[in-house]
């Protein structure tokens, strides 16, 4: 059984399972700094060209309004391993949802990604059901490669 986040307004969706050693948070429980940090680690360890801008952190991340979720994973020592962030198209007709996440370098290869992926294409899919049009969830990825790779999932 997964942990439920600790304060803030709810979480849908399933979260990912206790048993990856991470306690799952919502957004407003995790500092400027902390995303940062994550965020550092992930660029240096992907070989990322640019540094991914604290603006950028705090807009992708943070929940801001109907249809954005967050979701924050914590390890025992209280440190920020992973985020995760599903939003829905930005115009009331949208049948789209962007999808994004950071896994901590060092808590990589652990289950994490796949658990906040299955928890992100659900909540997504939750959120664009009920349509009569064709609705798409995107998500991309960098590898260390540099390469950009996409999935493009239709409901």
């Amino acid at each position: 059984m997964s942990t439920p986040p600790q304060s803030g307004p709810p979480v849908p969706g399933k979260l990912p399972g206790a048993h990856l050693g991470l306690t799952w948070l919502t957004m407003d429980e995790v500092s400027a700094t902390e995303m940062a940090d994550l965020a550092a680690r992930c660029d240096q360890s992907d070989h990322a060209l640019v540094k991914t801008p604290a603006s950028v952190l705090e807009r992708t991340f943070r929940p801001s309004g109907e249809g954005h979720y967050s979701l924050a994973g914590r390890s025992l020592d209280g440190t920020l391993r992973a985020i995760a962030t599903v939003r829905k198209g930005q115009t009331p007709v949208s049948r789209d949802a962007a999808i994004r996440a950071m896994i901590d370098p060092a808590w990589r290869g652990r289950g994490i990604g796949r658990s906040l992926l299955r928890w992100q294409d659900g909540l997504a899919l939750d959120r664009l059901a009920g349509s009569n049009t064709q609705s798409m969830i995107r998500s991309e990825e960098y590898t260390s490669e540099l390469q950009s790779l996409s999935r493009i999932s239709y409901a």
